[in-house]
């Protein structure tokens, strides 16, 4: 849901970038959840031709990662150098990006390296509420609590990622 959430968002700014989206424990070539796909289409999006892809397809070369939960990042990073100061859970950088302000004229690189002041992995992995709730095997009122929570979160990213959408007239 977050990929065509964010992808939306990036579409509203005419900012042409890859979303692209990966499970911790996916199996490859799996459609979306009828709860997600569901969820998506109150916000006019299709999600009926989504397939998983394991974590293990992640690029290591990816400008930024974004996780759900704080517990996906070591899984995310797994071994490849470098990796963690790119890779944050939604709610976190949301956090975050509050704190230090939005990107504006900085370079990715520097926004990261401002994001990351104070950081620590410990210090992620022990917050509780870093996290948005997983409604796989949940009810409907689930996936649209997550759906909500996601669209809020991807909307305050997107502002501090790329600012305002175009205004259409």
């Amino acid at each position: 849901m977050a990929e065509r959430l964010l992808q939306r968002e990036a579409e509203q700014r005419g900012v042409a970038v890859e979303v692209s989206s990966a499970g911790v424990l996916a199996r490859p070539n799996m459609p979306a959840a009828s709860g997600s796909v569901t969820a998506l289409a109150a916000y006019g999006l299709d999600l009926s031709d989504h397939l998983s892809k394991p974590l293990a397809d992640l690029d290591e070369h990816a400008d930024l990662v974004l996780t759900m939960e704080a517990a996906h990042i070591p899984r995310a990073v797994d071994g490849q150098s470098g990796l963690f100061r790119r890779t944050f859970t939604l709610p976190e950088i949301v956090r975050r990006s509050r704190n230090v302000g939005p990107r504006g004229d900085l370079d990715l690189e520097e926004w990261i390296e401002a994001l990351n002041e104070g950081r620590t992995a410990q210090g992620v992995l022990s917050s509780q509420d870093l996290d948005v709730a997983d409604p796989y095997r949940g009810s409907s009122i689930g996936f649209q609590s997550c759906a909500a929570e996601l669209d809020k979160l991807c909307s305050q990213f997107a502002q501090s990622m790329w600012g305002s959408p175009s205004v259409m007239l």
